[in-house]
């Protein structure tokens, strides 16, 4: 039996000798060893340096990475118990960085922002990126090394969101964004000293964090620039300052865990000051608060008012501010027969404010003021004869009241005076 058929053409010839880069001597070039002198060709060194710098990391293990993302979770926790981490006044009680309250004394909010989330999505976001580039740092780095830059980062960005960027501002980003500062610092100082397939592991992983940081950062508007600016420029500078642990260096150095020591009384000493100066919500708040508190992912979510003590406190003085506006009408225009409505909703308004727990130690005091005032109008409506300059020096000492405040407290929880015309 015939074909016309050619047969499949196949080349089964070896591959040309390859010339020996150490002695010159020609050699196989499918072995990547030469057969005169016995050196390695270039590729299978590359090979055999990368499979080596891999497998010395592999042995070591992270573990401040995991530690700083379970307190994330815990803090976050925290808050929803308080009432929520997106409350304005949870987020003031727990040390999240406000401008005005730092210069007035209150230093330990330069540090406490690090372990601060604002929503369920920020949390995500930041443990995320945490969990992802945090353990390889750190065992490039090593433990104590990598402590270190976290918190140098972490401080050195809500000092420079302190310094450029006035009001509200929390989260772990800023030393997120110091640790990509540091990678990226790293392969172009060590880059004759780490592998190529390595450097490019790296730069892929942290240009994918980098991306997805800013996308969901400004999606969710809790973005600080000038913070995340500072944090990568210390990350940057941190390169040229703290060296990685390189293979075949055993441990850490003296001098790394005398620094983390004191870097890890920087993250204590405030946090003890933020717990003894607690100026928030009483813990534990209303249920309600604690499923809102843990379910919200951004900030106004659930409407115009907070779902969380904030909230429930405007309600209640919004209230007693009814009263008065309706007592208010009622002096301009006499109408008797609006006194006993007007009555109602004092009763009503006194009842909310004692039911109402105070967001923070101003609050407090806020509202024992109105109630007094509150108390003291209703004696005044019972009046036989309605005291008409009475009520109104009660009505203006309540305005006052209110409106200093809102100027001082109420400001920095991002309140305002909707009787007030808005610039």
């Amino acid at each position: 039996m015939t074909t016309d058929r050619e047969p499949p053409f196949t080349d089964d010839r070896p591959a040309p000798p390859r010339v020996c880069h150490a002695c010159g001597m020609l050699t196989p070039s499918d072995i990547p060893r030469c057969l005169e002198c016995g050196a390695w060709t270039p590729e299978a060194i590359e090979e055999i340096k990368a499979a080596r710098f891999v497998d010395v990391l592999r042995e070591r293990k992270a573990f401040y990475s995991y530690v700083f993302f379970w307190v994330n979770i815990g803090v976050f926790i925290l808050m929803a118990v308080a009432g929520g981490a997106t409350d304005p006044a949870v987020l003031l009680g727990f040390g999240a960085k406000e401008t005005t309250l730092i210069q007035s004394g209150e230093w330990w909010r330069l540090v406490t922002p690090i372990f601060l989330h604002i929503g369920l999505l920020h949390l995500a976001i930041n443990n995320y990126a945490l969990w992802g580039i945090g353990p390889q740092l750190e065992v490039l780095y090593g433990p104590a090394r990598f402590f270190v830059i976290y918190v140098l980062t972490g401080v050195g960005a809500i000092v420079a969101s302190f310094l450029f960027t006035p009001g509200v501002s929390a989260g772990c980003s800023g030393a997120l964004v110091g640790m990509i500062g540091v990678f990226a610092g790293f392969v172009l100082r060590y880059r004759g000293e780490i592998p190529e397939l390595l450097r490019r592991h790296i730069q892929s992983r942290v240009f994918f964090i980098i991306v997805l940081n800013v996308v969901l950062n400004f999606m969710v508007s809790v973005a600080d620039v000038s913070g995340h600016a500072g944090g990568f420029l210390l990350g940057v500078a941190a390169v040229w300052v703290i060296p990685f642990q390189r293979i075949g260096e055993k441990g850490e150095k003296t001098l790394w865990r005398a620094i983390q020591v004191v870097c890890a009384l920087v993250l204590l000493v405030p946090v003890v000051m933020g717990i003894i100066r607690y100026d928030g919500p009483r813990l534990p708040t209303r249920p309600m608060h604690i499923v809102t508190g843990l379910v919200t992912l951004v900030p106004g979510m659930w409407g115009s008012y907070w779902e969380g003590p904030t909230g429930e406190f405007l309600v209640a003085f919004n209230q007693a501010e009814a009263v008065y506006k309706l007592l208010n009408q009622t002096l301009h225009k006499p109408d008797k027969e609006a006194l006993p409505r007007i009555l109602q909703l004092n009763q009503e308004a006194q009842r909310e404010l004692r039911q109402t727990p105070p967001i923070s130690r101003s609050a407090g005091v806020l509202c024992a003021r109105t109630l007094d005032l509150l108390r003291e109008q209703e004696v005044l409506l019972q009046a036989p004869d309605l005291p008409g300059d009475a009520l109104q020096k009660n009505h203006d000492v309540f305005i006052k009241l209110k409106r200093d405040w809102l100027a001082t407290d109420g400001k920095r929880m991002g309140l305002v005076d909707t009787d007030e015309p808005q610039q």
